[in-house]
């Protein structure tokens, strides 16, 4: 169950890699309306969150950017985000984990959670997709500013959900903000009110 970031309580003790921030219902900024990222780091020395924007797919497909993945990867393999908040210098690759594999014992797996990890040496999928099931390809970075964040955590602007890894596989045509906000943490920290 994710954790619960009741509105009004400034900690960060959720906020860590492996969660994802869901924009509330009411933020209807352009860039973020309906958005779901999933937080790769976190860098307190730089006040900034380093996180990827799971739910704008591109059209291209993996092949165009990299040689040899389209054989590893199935469904929809490339997502792409340009604009004030990203940076698009710079790919990542998320997998999940084959059953057994401990992301953590291994070198080319940054783990999120023990289902997710962040994969390394792009130019190497068929050594990497040895212990991977399936992976995902996004182009682009997203940097928060952590002070700010913390503002907008506590404010409820945005909230917390655990990652799974069928957010990460969304489908193109899935509508993955959807899907998140109807798990039920996600539903009490929208609508506190609710619990009462």
């Amino acid at each position: 169950m994710a954790d619960r970031l009741i509105p009004g309580d400034r900690g960060l003790g959720s906020l860590k890699p492996g969660k994802l921030l869901v924009a509330n219902p009411e933020l209807k900024e352009p860039l973020v309306e309906r958005s779901v990222f999933l937080v790769l780091d976190i860098y307190p020395q730089d006040n900034e969150v380093e996180a990827l924007m799971l739910h704008l797919p591109m059209k291209k497909k993996v092949n165009e950017h990299y040689d040899g993945w389209d054989n590893f990867l199935t469904g929809d393999s490339a997502y792409f985000r340009v604009g004030g908040l990203a940076e698009v210098s710079s790919a990542r690759f998320v997998g999940v984990p084959k059953d057994g594999i401990d992301p953590s014992a291994h070198l080319h797996m940054n783990p999120l959670t023990d289902k997710l990890a962040v994969l390394h040496g792009s130019k190497e999928p068929e050594r990497l997709m040895r212990d991977v099931e399936d992976a995902r390809m996004y182009i682009g970075v997203t940097y928060f500013d952590l002070a700010m964040l913390r503002d907008d955590l506590s404010t409820g602007q945005w909230l917390l959900a655990d990652a799974l890894p069928e957010d990460v596989l969304c489908p193109i045509d899935g509508d993955l903000w959807s899907d998140v906000m109807g798990r039920e943490p996600v539903r009490w920290q929208a609508n506190p009110e609710d619990s009462e």
